[in-house]
């Protein structure tokens, strides 16, 4: 409603002369827009218009509500409450979801969780002191819950909300064994096997959490195994030592040859290096027999055999080779022994040169009374020690030139030659004895 400000008659909106005076109606711009405004907000929307104004409301409603959501459930408060949860319910799933490493060789799983589940159900403390140190000390992107676990911001999700993981600390070990061949396991897993006597080698990486950690030493005598549960948890040094070692029994042995070859039982186990060799794990007490043999020239030797029992060190020795001059010294005695006997009567003179277990002691003991009683002597003028050769371990053949004056009652005497081959053995502690006569031939 508007009025003439002529006359002061009240008008309609759309007239531009007072229907009173006639004076022509002036309005102003502000007016005009305003009139012109007021038209437009009175125009009534669309059915169209109002479809799309709440379609877009909806959306943005619904964005704002997500956004919220989301953010509420990837906050550090959020994912610290589900990882809690996982733990306490084992749900493995959801651990590993959340859980990361920077070691490039770590395998996150749902097996390889395990031994930190075990170690928080052994110690529920450990909860507990990681729900505290979140609450008390909350201070930013990243937060070190423990020694082993770190709540850390880990880019976006979406690209739109925080991305809040749990980084553990990846352990290594350093096993230390014995015994070559033994085989280390974390609990039933293989990991390692030793390929040599004294093992140590540096072996993860692990997950935190309790650990049973075994070594086992199997052959065709002894079974050995020995575990230790290592807990991997609340520990700055790494790598943690884990001291795996066999309580076997271990033994060397030696010899005065170089190369033997060691038998067990029977069975060839190896070539001695420098004269010596480790050996075990082995039983200790007397089913293990050991002992040496050798390919000389004239065949093949062993040592004694020797049980194994509480000591560490064995010297299982071969007969050494005796010299020429030693032999060539007993025979030339055994003869000037023998004719002294021969003479006297008295067999004690000879009898300490002899092998009591060849025939040479019976034989030569008749020979000699026979004479003696004949009443013919024998002068030895000659004897020399052509060759000697080695026949196995303990005996050696002496092959000899001799020349005797054979003397008989009332007779002139004979002068007679002879090339012999004795048969000789050598004892444990050296000692040279005859065992008999192999060849006695004269010589025309």
């Amino acid at each position: 409603m508007s009025f003439c400000q002529e006359c002061g008659n009240k008008m309609t909106e759309d007239v531009q002369f007072c229907q009173e005076c006639g004076t022509k109606i002036e309005t102003t711009q502000k007016e005009s827009e305003i009139l012109t405004t007021e038209k437009v907000q009175r125009q009534p929307l669309s059915k169209k218009n109002k479809i799309v104004l709440g379609i877009g409301l909806g959306v943005a409603i619904l964005f704002g509500g997500l956004y919220m959501l989301g953010s509420s459930y990837y906050s550090q408060e959020k994912v610290m409450e589900r990882f809690m949860t996982a733990i306490q319910e084992e749900d493995t799933e959801t651990i590993v979801d959340l859980a990361m490493t920077e070691d490039p060789n770590l395998k996150i799983d749902e097996d390889g969780i395990q031994p930190l589940l075990s170690y928080i159900k052994e110690n529920p403390s450990y909860l507990n002191g990681l729900q505290q140190t979140f609450v008390y000390h909350t201070n930013g992107e990243n937060l070190g819950l423990s020694e082993e676990i770190e709540l850390v911001k880990d880019g976006k999700k979406f690209g739109i909300f925080d991305k809040y993981v749990f980084k553990l600390k990846p352990y290594y070990v350093e096993v230390t064994t014995n015994g070559k061949g033994t085989v280390v396991y974390n609990g039933e897993q293989e990991i390692a096997t030793s390929d040599e006597s004294e093992f140590s080698k540096e072996l993860g990486p692990f997950l935190p959490g309790v650990y049973q950690f075994k070594a086992a030493f199997k052959d065709d005598l002894v079974t050995l195994d020995t575990e230790k549960e290592v807990v991997l948890m609340n520990y700055s040094d790494t790598p943690r030592k884990v001291d795996l070692q066999l309580k076997g029994h271990y033994i060397t042995v030696q010899s005065n040859v170089d190369d033997g070859i060691l038998y067990v039982n029977g069975e060839e186990k190896g070539k001695l290096e420098d004269g010596a060799m480790e050996l075990g794990p082995i039983p200790n007490d007397g089913s293990v027999e050991i002992h040496l043999e050798k390919e000389f020239p004239f065949g093949k030797v062993q040592t004694e055999k020797v049980k194994v029992k509480k000591n560490t060190r064995y010297k299982l020795e071969f007969k050494k080779e005796v010299s020429e001059d030693d032999l060539e010294r007993f025979i030339t005695d055994h003869l000037e022994a023998a004719i002294s006997a021969i003479n006297s009567g008295i067999f004690s003179y000879v009898e300490p040169d002899y092998d009591e277990s060849g025939p040479a002691y019976k034989q030569d003991k008749d020979y000699m009374k026979s004479l003696y009683d004949r009443k013919i002597k024998e002068e030895l003028v000659t004897a020399k020690l052509e060759k000697t050769e080695r026949v196995n371990e303990t005996q050696y053949k002496l092959y000899t030139y001799e020349e005797f004056n054979i003397i008989k009652p009332d007779s002139e005497p004979v002068l007679k030659k002879f090339n012999n081959v004795y048969l000789v053995t050598v004892t444990e502690n050296n000692r040279i004895g005859l065992h008999s006569l192999v060849e006695n031939k004269e010589i025309k």
